[in-house]
């Protein structure tokens, strides 16, 4: 992934870009029980605005979800300098990063290349070039933080907090009965994959809207070109 992926194991906010309606991606979203998130649609596709989403690995799942709705999926993150940049892109089997993101958006590798560095605000500036301005907007607004206060709140902890201590005691109790690493590691597992799905139950019982509203372009303090 060269240099984009280098030193990115935490970031404040993230983004997915999609070539779909606004209503096809919240619905995958919702049925794969995935939240809280803001949508925007622009360009004629939607920014997925992911909530509570702050490591690479935790955009594997929406890249997952979103892709199976248009075939391609863009995930951009926003650190904490000001700093956009791509991480992922997911439905194109191209082997290096610049070479998926040519091909997910259509243009020549050349394009892309001077973009994926992560100092500057380079999401904006790469959406720019390969033609997607409405995007590129939605993208300057995030780095604001613009959508913070929009972001809905992730379904409450309740029970997965007793997934994490279950998981605690069978840890403590693995080392006092002398029970071996492989199975106690199996428990831990079973335990957190319990935790996942207990979330993903309760979001999918949720509203739509509360769990992913769509904001309209319109709404962010910028406006489309005419023409």
């Amino acid at each position: 992934m060269g240099a984009v992926s280098r030193g990115l194991a935490r970031f404040r906010r993230a983004m997915v870009w999609v070539p779909a309606p606004a209503g096809n991606v919240r619905q995958a979203l919702h049925a794969a029980g995935l939240g809280a998130a803001v949508l925007v649609p622009a360009d004629a596709g939607t920014v997925v605005v992911l909530g509570h989403v702050t490591e690479i690995r935790d955009t594997h799942r929406w890249a997952q979800v979103t892709q199976k709705v248009a075939d391609v999926a863009v995930v951009f993150a926003f650190g904490y300098r000001g700093n956009s940049y791509p991480i992922r892109v997911a439905g194109v089997l191209a082997t290096s990063l610049s070479a998926r993101l040519a091909e997910a958006f259509g243009v020549s590798e050349d394009t892309v290349v001077p973009y994926l560095r992560t100092d500057a605000d380079n999401a904006v500036r790469l959406l720019e070039a390969v033609g997607k301005p409405e995007t590129a907007q939605v993208a300057r607004r995030i780095g604001e933080g613009a959508l913070d206060e929009r972001m809905p709140e992730l379904p409450g902890a309740g029970p997965v907090v007793l997934y994490f201590i279950a998981a605690i005691v069978w840890m403590a109790l693995a080392v006092a009965l002398n029970i071996s690493m492989i199975i106690m590691g199996l428990g831990v597992l079973a335990a957190f994959g319990a935790m996942v799905w207990h979330r993903r139950r309760v979001t999918r019982s949720r509203p739509v809207d509360e769990v992913l509203p769509v904001v309209p372009f319109g709404q962010l303090g910028v406006h489309r070109k005419a023409g």
